[in-house]
């Protein structure tokens, strides 16, 4: 069987906490736990902790992340 993958194209997704970033995180989240391979290209952040860089790209729990 082949590999199953998976593009999300959204506006808002993790680290921002609004609800329009987090149901595309946790469906990203749920396909990863039925092992299937998940990319997002989603805009920059505008809320999130300032503890934390935000970098172009970067993998969280499995998903590759891109930001445009």
């Amino acid at each position: 069987m082949s590999e199953k993958k998976i593009l999300i194209l959204c506006q808002y997704f993790y680290p921002e906490y609004v609800s329009s970033a987090t149901l595309p995180t946790q469906l990203a989240e749920d396909l990863i736990a039925n092992h299937i391979n998940v990319d997002v290209m989603c805009g920059w952040p505008y809320e999130y902790s300032n503890h934390r860089d935000i970098s172009k790209t970067e993998m969280h729990r499995g998903i590759r992340i891109r930001r445009l």
